[in-house]
């Protein structure tokens, strides 16, 4: 064999070689581009976009975790807590109090009220339950004093709210308000209402409705565009682009060796 031969037949093996291992080496992320961008052209069908992440790492990796305090109050029989702007109430089985308010609800205080109802105070509302945990009614701003600092009741068991503008009192039918002067001694003292810790199997109850806002479709779209793997995840498939760019190019080259 001559010598261009052999140094031809070199070539040829060193461009099988690269071409080879530039390859083998797109393989993976070319399969990551073609699973995740065929999920994600259907992802409305699938409902990709509601299903949350409940694995423990993914959630981990994203910096996402059940929140370690709950806020809860105790009033009546009932357990009233607030977890990611949802209102639960809790009378031997846990249920969800659709109020619609929106943006969520901040659950600053709950209270037996007059004629057994239940009062919840969110900062621009009151929600009445019965003792069972129904929502009877909720009063918005327009029948408040002012937006709802502190909830309680007095000595009497009428309901009343700390405002920026002072304390009001409301009448049996939390229609009207007036202004609490200073109390004249301990039986017109508001008690207001404190947060209490959850007991431990309603907390785990509680945890277990809990729904990160880390969805699967998320997902998908960071391993698509690379960002899962932080600042230089997207570069990590410009490279795959760029391997396919060079695998092109040396299955050409390659061709157009062979053929002379």
């Amino acid at each position: 064999m001559s010598r261009r031969h052999r140094r031809r037949g070199l070539r040829l093996r060193s461009l099988f070689l690269w071409h080879r291992y530039l390859g083998l080496t797109a393989a993976a992320l070319v399969m990551v581009l073609a699973l995740t961008g065929l999920a994600l052209n259907h992802s409305p069908a699938l409902g990709l976009d509601r299903q949350p992440v409940r694995s423990p790492w993914l959630l981990a990796w994203y910096g996402m975790a059940p929140p370690e305090e709950i806020t809860a109050f105790r009033a009546g029989r009932l357990w009233l807590a607030e977890l990611d702007g949802r209102l639960y109430v809790d009378h031997g089985r846990l249920e969800a109090v659709r109020d619609g308010e929106e943006g969520g609800l901040r659950l600053l205080g709950a209270v037996e009220g007059p004629r057994g109802l239940v009062v919840a105070a969110t900062a621009r509302r009151l929600l009445l339950l019965t003792p069972e945990g129904e929502l009877v009614e909720g009063l918005d701003e327009a029948s408040l004093p002012g937006p709802v600092r502190r909830l309680g009741v007095d000595g009497a068991g009428r309901v009343v709210l700390e405002t920026p503008a002072g304390s009001f009192r409301a009448d049996e039918e939390l229609l009207n308000w007036e202004p609490v002067g200073e109390p004249a001694d301990g039986a017109t003292a508001v008690r207001w209402a404190e947060p209490r810790r959850l007991p431990p199997p309603l907390r785990r109850e509680l945890l277990a409705r809990w729904v990160p806002e880390l969805t699967l479709e998320r997902v998908l779209l960071d391993l698509h565009s690379g960002r899962i793997l932080g600042a230089h995840g997207e570069l990590v498939m410009d490279a795959a682009a760029v391997l396919l760019l060079l695998l092109a190019l040396t299955g050409l080259g390659h061709w157009l060796l062979r053929r002379r």
